[in-house]
């Protein structure tokens, strides 16, 4: 008499647990004493054999992927189980609005593992700025951050659960910046899949609200103008007539500027801007 078994390659989850294969046909096939089927690793441990039916069990899979072999009536079907790996995630914040034209604006990056076991080998973040930001520098406790570059590397292994520590990110804002621009950063290594976060990043526009004072005596002496509004920077120019003024900053709201005696000679109306 012959014997149908099915050819078949098994995937299980890294966890402990039970399966069976696909009936022998017939069902009546012997599959006791030397027909017995047979594990090759102590992982995987035949359980009950009824109606041509094998179940099978397994321990949980801590390392890496493993595999084993079941032997039924000559025939080897394979068990893969996969191995318990890191999982790394990244996230990136910011604080507030930035505006045009600002310098050492910064986000804060933090790559953490979620997974179960820690993570093994190098572990790089790369930041990809938008049109708009300038790169300034990557920095953070323990991180390698080659100046100029876009990446920061550690090779220290993370625990499960656990963050390393956030890396700085320091960019500057362009004058013409968009209204709202999107920063990308990605981890990968450590033995974990790639990941990858994106923060949407609002850019103020400089806008004036008021003057004062609001007018002064033609002929007269310098005076200091006092400009308030929204979206100042510390980069930000009063000018007088497309002439730039010496310029402090005050606040994000706030800017003084310093007339000279030749803007003051005649009578006539000026453009702050």
């Amino acid at each position: 008499p012959y014997a149908f078994v099915a050819p078949a390659s098994l995937t299980e989850p890294a966890t402990a647990g039970s399966d069976s294969l696909l009936p022998v046909l017939p069902s009546t096939a012997p599959l006791s004493g030397i027909f017995a089927p047979t594990s090759d690793q102590s992982w995987l441990t035949i359980g009950t054999v009824a109606n041509g039916v094998v179940d099978f069990s397994f321990t949980a899979n801590t390392s890496i992927t493993r595999v084993a072999h079941i032997t039924v009536l000559g025939q080897q079907i394979t068990v893969t189980q996969p191995g318990v790996v890191p999982v790394l995630t990244v996230t990136k914040t910011h604080t507030g609005n930035f505006a045009q034209g600002q310098n050492g604006a910064t986000y804060s990056v933090t790559a953490s593992n979620a997974g179960a076991v820690p993570t093994s080998g190098t572990v790089t973040v790369t930041e990809t700025v938008p049109t708009g930001l300038t790169l300034v520098s990557m920095a953070g406790p323990a991180w390698t951050c080659p100046s100029g570059g876009t990446t920061c590397t550690r090779g220290d292994a993370l625990a499960a659960g656990a963050s390393y520590p956030a890396i700085t990110v320091t960019v500057n804002v362009a004058a013409d910046a968009p209204a709202q621009v999107t920063n990308q950063v990605s981890v990968w290594g450590g033995d974990s899949a790639t990941d990858g976060a994106s923060d949407l990043t609002l850019i103020d526009v400089p806008a004036i609200a008021s003057l004062s004072p609001s007018f002064t005596i033609a002929g007269g002496g310098p005076f200091t103008l006092t400009v308030n509004g929204s979206g100042f920077a510390s980069t930000s120019v009063v000018q007088w007539n497309g002439a730039a003024l010496a310029t402090t900053y005050v606040s994000a709201t706030q800017l003084t500027a310093t007339t000279t005696t030749a803007d003051l000679a005649s009578p006539g109306t000026a453009l702050i801007t």
